[in-house]
């Protein structure tokens, strides 16, 4: 509810005679009633009506053709979620072997990787591969990020790790980034902002070559993905080309826990593997606070991967870094690695990019897959799995 006591809503319809309806008679009811956000990559709009429309909902049930309304529910970003005496991003970077991918020439150089999140600070890692700023909060047009969160997940994916001497780089250090702000100040914000700025990365793509999209965002799921709208919108991306990478959430260890937009089907959902300060993959573990699958309404099988994401240190809204865990930290990591296939192997898709990033997984031993997945990503692997395919 905002602050005039209005509430928030989205409308979808895969019958745009069937949304018109549903407009006409939303907006006619009252003149504080506004629309807030055309949807069209969901088929759908979002809406802001006063408590008293709200008995119509049933008319708007009799509509003919197929219509679905969902709140606009508030998201905002989780705590961290683990305590350690050694905050690192180096431990993380070499337990995945990433530089072995670079050694054969590949560090993201040209590729895109949106960032749907608070914005990415002009950082001395960063500032010089930010090409595109699209602000859903403030609607500023130079980049920022007044919370943080966004520019240490841009790190973790792209940091050319400048100002440590190489120490703090990120595992795609050539890419170029896009920032999408559609979280304030506080890391909050609507479903339909996150919406609104995965459907400009979209329609943005061919523009800044957005090949790879991180959503390191959730809120909790309330219906299946076929028509929630966070989890259609990430899911259209992945159909449109781009390998979308979403944080599972912070909500473990129980079953069911995935949080939208990860319980999509169709995105590749990452969850938090703790490294325990070291490169040895022998003592990794999925951190207790990691979401687990499957999701709770539809039962699809998540997480797909999972990657270092516990005490990981990454830039900061400033010149310096910071440490950060949970899920968040963990999805970079996979979007940074698909840029890396990407620039191998430019024809690949999204979806094309999951399957090789699940096929070259590496499962950890006596941990359910409703808590890893199809194991640890292996770049070196899934670079090799994507070279071999048409060779």
């Amino acid at each position: 509810m905002d602050a005039m006591g209005r509430i928030g809503l989205i409308i979808q319809s895969p019958r745009q005679e069937t949304l018109q309806q549903a407009r006409e008679l939303l907006l006619g009811h009252s003149q504080a009633n506004q629309i807030t956000a055309e949807l069209p990559l969901i088929d759908g709009f979002a809406v802001e009506v006063d408590p008293g429309t709200l008995v119509l909902l049933p008319k708007l049930g009799t509509l003919e053709g197929e219509l679905h309304v969902a709140p606009d529910m508030a998201v905002s970003l989780g705590p961290e979620t683990e305590s350690g005496p050694r905050p690192t991003l180096d431990d993380g970077r070499r337990t995945l072997n990433v530089e072995r991918v670079w050694e054969q020439g590949y560090r993201g150089r040209g590729v895109g990787i949106a960032v749907v999140d608070t914005g990415i600070a002009p950082h001395p890692d960063l500032a010089s591969r930010i090409v595109a700023f699209k602000d859903y909060i403030n609607e500023r047009t130079q980049t920022y990020d007044d919370h943080g969160h966004g520019t240490h997940v841009a790190g973790i994916a792209a940091g050319s790790g400048e100002k440590s001497s190489g120490r703090y780089q990120g595992i795609a250090p050539e890419a170029n980034l896009i920032s999408i702000k559609v979280l304030s100040d506080k890391g909050k914000g609507k479903s339909s902002q996150i919406i609104e700025g995965i459907q400009w990365a979209v329609d943005n793509k061919q523009t800044y070559n957005i090949r790879a999209m991180n959503i390191s965002i959730g809120g909790t799921a309330w219906i299946g993905d076929g028509w929630d709208p966070m989890a259609r919108a990430a899911g259209r991306a992945m159909e449109r080309g781009i390998f979308v990478a979403v944080a599972a959430g912070n909500s473990g260890p129980d079953a069911k826990t995935i949080e939208t937009p990860g319980i999509s089907e169709a995105v590749c959902t990452v969850a938090n593997l703790h490294g325990h300060f070291t490169p040895d993959r022998g003592d990794d573990t999925i951190s207790e606070s990691s979401s687990r699958g499957p999701t709770k309404f539809s039962g699809n099988a998540k997480p797909d991967v999972a990657a270092p994401g516990t005490w990981i240190t990454s830039c900061d809204r400033w010149e310096g870094y910071t440490s950060m865990s949970g899920t968040s930290m963990a999805s970079p990591m996979v979007a940074g690695t698909a840029a890396l296939l990407i620039q191998a192997k430019p024809s690949l898709n999204g979806p094309e990019v999951k399957r090789i990033l699940m096929d070259g997984a590496a499962p950890l031993p006596d941990v359910p897959s409703t808590a890893q997945g199809w194991g640890m990503i292996d770049p070196p692997v899934a670079l090799a799995i994507a070279k071999a395919q048409d060779a």
